[in-house]
C-alpha cells in the first residue's frame, strides 16, 4: 500500500469519527428538551432567582409542576424534569417553526452522509466525485444546524410572565421569565456546526488529494520494460558495433 492509500485511509477514518459525533450532537441538541433556558423571577422578590430555570428545547419543554416554601424570607421551587411536546395552546412563529425545520434537515442530511461516508471507507476507495459529494453534504448539514438558532430571536424563547397558584397558602404568584440563555442543547449544537465543517473540510481535502486508482503490477512492468528498450534504441553505436552492421 502506498502513502498515497495510508493518507485516504486516515482522512476516511477522521470523516467517519468526526461525522458520527456530530450526527450524536445533532440528535441531542435538536430533539432533547435542554436546548434554552428561562431564568424566573417572582412577584415577591426582586432578586433574580439562578437557580430556578425553566428547560426548553426545539420541539418540546421540560415539563414541571410548580411547589412554593417559604424559608428565611427566601422562596424557593422546584420543578420536574421530563419532556413533553408543547401543548396546543403554543403558537409557533415562522422562525420558530424554521428552527425546527432545519433541524429535520440536519438530522437527515448528516445521518444520510455520515452513513454513507462510513459504507464507502469501508467497502472500497471512494472516488473523487464521490469525496465531493460528502463535502457539499457535510457544509450544508453544518449550515442547516447552525440556522437552528433562529430559535432564539422566535416567540418561544422570548420574556414572558405567568401566574401560578402556590399550593402552600393558596396565593398566587406571578413569575416572569427573562428570555432565553444557551443550555446544553444549544451547547451541543454549536459543537456539532463546527464538527459538521471540520468533516467538509476533510471530505474536501480527501477529494483534492485522490486521483486515478493505481496501476497494476503487471502495467508498472509494461512500463520499465519499454523505457528500457527506449533507451537501448536511443544509445549511440559504438564502433565494433557499426563494424559488424557493416559486415
Amino acid at each position: 500500500m502506498s502513502y498515497v492509500d495510508d493518507d485516504m485511509d486516515g482522512l476516511g477514518i477522521c470523516a467517519i469519527v468526526f461525522g458520527t459525533v456530530a450526527l450524536f450532537l445533532t440528535l441531542f441538541g435538536n430533539f432533547w428538551c435542554g436546548f434554552a433556558t428561562h431564568g424566573a423571577s417572582l412577584s415577591s422578590s426582586d432578586q433574580f432567582a439562578t437557580d430556578n430555570l425553566v428547560t426548553k428545547g426545539l420541539w418540546n419543554i421540560m415539563d414541571y409542576q410548580t411547589y412554593y416554601t417559604i424559608a428565611d424570607g427566601s422562596i424557593y421551587f422546584s420543578t420536574l424534569n421530563y419532556c413533553v411536546p408543547y401543548s396546543n395552546s403554543v403558537e409557533f412563529d415562522p422562525l420558530w417553526k424554521s428552527a425546527m425545520t432545519f433541524s429535520i434537515i440536519a438530522t437527515v442530511a448528516g445521518g444520510c452522509a455520515s452513513c454513507g461516508i462510513c459504507f464507502c471507507v469501508c467497502a472500497s476507495p471512494v472516488e473523487q466525485v464521490k469525496w465531493r459529494v460528502f463535502a457539499l453534504i457535510f457544509l450544508f448539514t453544518s449550515l442547516f444546524q447552525g440556522l437552528t438558532f433562529l430559535y432564539f430571536p422566535s416567540k418561544g424563547c422570548q420574556g414572558y410572565s405567568e401566574t401560578v397558584q402556590n399550593y402552600n397558602n393558596d396565593e398566587n404568584i406571578t413569575i416572569s421569565f427573562a428570555k432565553c440563555a444557551l443550555s446544553h442543547g444549544a451547547n451541543m449544537s454549536i459543537a456539532a456546526v463546527v464538527l459538521w465543517f471540520l468533516s467538509a473540510l476533510i471530505a474536501a481535502w480527501a477529494a483534492k488529494s485522490s486521483s486515478a486508482p493505481p496501476e497494476s503490477e503487471e502495467r508498472i512492468n509494461e512500463k520499465a520494460v519499454n523505457s528500457k528498450s527506449a533507451e537501448a534504441d536511443s544509445k549511440p553505436e559504438t564502433g565494433d558495433e557499426k563494424a559488424q552492421t557493416t559486415l
